[in-house]
């Protein structure tokens, strides 16, 4: 019997295994972990930086530009590689704790301030919503304030806590933690089950059914039933879900609300909801990008471009035919086109 290593078998989780090397397949799916994995990062920019066309709206403004995309980040943050290669960053280092080795200007404007794509596309939208900007001067001045003090970066929750050790430790329960806030599998469906169709739909509708009435109840003295319909919707407007719940149970007066109340109370209990007050939903681009794809993409022009430097190399006994080679042999893979990258980044995008 031939004894193999450790890396090739592979441990198939049972659905109490209390393995803490990864995140048991039972309780989270691979769908739900899209991207925790991936990095972007924020560089400052040099003195001769010049935009470019992929550059996102607030980048033109701050002092910070965004990276491509990295998968993995490695142990210390060193050589993290990056595609595609965005204002000539192919690599950099990464930190985002209150780490005391990037204590001067200098080696902070080195050290990137990392985070996943999904998670800045909510801070993009929180931030928009509190400075009507993306703060991003904001937010990498409170990586580096937090570098020069002891203060934390941010509070993080005790489940962080337990779970950040030099690798981090899978506990069970905690599967949250890596769960893409952006791209949620059945959340559209969800939704989508929920929409009204109908011809005769109207928002201001009652969304309940009649409730049958006792006798009694019928002549009982109820002070909001003197009240029109308009002053009952007023005070309903001042009151949220628990509140109206209790006012339907003790007055009939609040039988029958209408549907579009709802919309209000989504904004004011459920803020995570952001679908339902922005009018643009669309995830920033990069949120939305397979980092294997263009990690992929990079590597082929890697490939392209050393195997094109040896066979230039090939020839230089012969000057002519090495710059005759050079003029006609391109530089980037020939099925690099824009037209076909745009196709793949389409096709690989959620």
């Amino acid at each position: 019997m031939v004894k193999l290593g450790r890396k090739a078998y592979e441990h198939i989780a049972g659905p109490s295994c209390q393995q803490l090397d990864g995140y048991n397949g039972h309780n989270i799916s691979v769908e739900e972990m899209l991207d925790c994995t991936t990095v972007q990062c924020l560089y400052a920019k040099p003195e001769n930086w010049v935009p470019n066309a992929e550059d996102m709206y607030f980048e033109v403004d701050s002092k910070y530009y965004l990276s491509g995309l990295s998968d993995h980040s490695s142990s210390g943050g060193l050589k993290q590689t990056f595609a595609p290669i965005l204002h000539g960053r192919v690599q950099g280092s990464i930190d985002n704790d209150n780490n005391p080795w990037i204590d001067s200007e200098e080696l902070q404007r080195e050290s990137g301030v990392a985070f996943h794509p999904a998670c800045f596309e909510l801070y993009r939208i929180v931030s928009e919503d509190t400075f009507r900007e993306v703060n991003v001067n904001g937010l990498v001045q409170l990586r580096n304030n937090c570098c020069t003090s002891n203060k934390n970066f941010c509070e993080w929750g005790d489940d962080v806590d337990c779970s950040k050790e030099q690798c981090w430790l899978h506990f069970p329960g905690f599967e949250y933690l890596v769960a893409n806030p952006i791209f949620i599998p059945g959340f559209r469906d969800i939704c989508e089950n929920a929409l009204q169709t109908d011809q005769d739909f109207y928002v201001q509708q009652s969304a309940f059914s009649q409730r049958g009435r006792h006798r009694k109840q019928l002549v009982s003295a109820d002070p909001f039933l003197k009240l029109p319909t308009e002053l009952v919707q007023n005070v309903v407007s001042y009151l949220n879900s628990r509140e109206i719940a209790s006012m339907r149970l003790a007055s009939h007066a609040f039988e029958h609300l209408p549907i579009s109340l709802w919309h209000r109370l989504i904004l004011a209990e459920m803020p995570f909801i952001y679908e339902a007050r922005c009018k643009d939903v669309t995830p920033y681009t990069w949120a939305s990008q397979d980092v294997n794809m263009l990690q992929n993409l990079r590597k082929e022009v890697e490939e392209w471009q050393s195997q094109r430097q040896r066979r230039a190399r090939d020839l230089e006994h012969d000057p002519e035919w090495e710059t005759k080679f050079l003029a006609t042999e391109p530089e980037v893979p020939p099925w690099h086109t824009e037209a076909n990258l745009k196709s793949s980044k389409k096709s690989h995008s959620r």
